[in-house]
């Protein structure tokens, strides 16, 4: 809501299928990479640096959407 109690909301049919298929993919583009390397990782012999690398992604993700979702509360549609 604005200072003059009217609500913004999204127009209907704003966003269509594709736009829907492109933001799932885009959601789903992390674990893709992290699986992806998931082989290289094992026949590279990486040992503990496997497991640790989900957690450094895992850490780099949760800052990341930290601050997406307070960037978030500044965004009018």
């Amino acid at each position: 809501m604005d200072e003059g109690g009217s609500v913004h909301r999204l127009k209907p049919n704003a966003i269509g299928l594709l736009g829907v298929v492109f933001m799932a993919v885009a959601t789903a583009a992390p674990i893709t990479a992290m699986t992806g390397n998931v082989p290289f990782m094992v026949s590279a012999g990486n040992g503990i640096g496997a497991p640790a690398s989900y957690l450094v992604a895992m850490v780099v993700l949760a800052i990341f959407s930290v601050g997406f979702t307070s960037m978030a509360k500044h965004i009018t549609s």
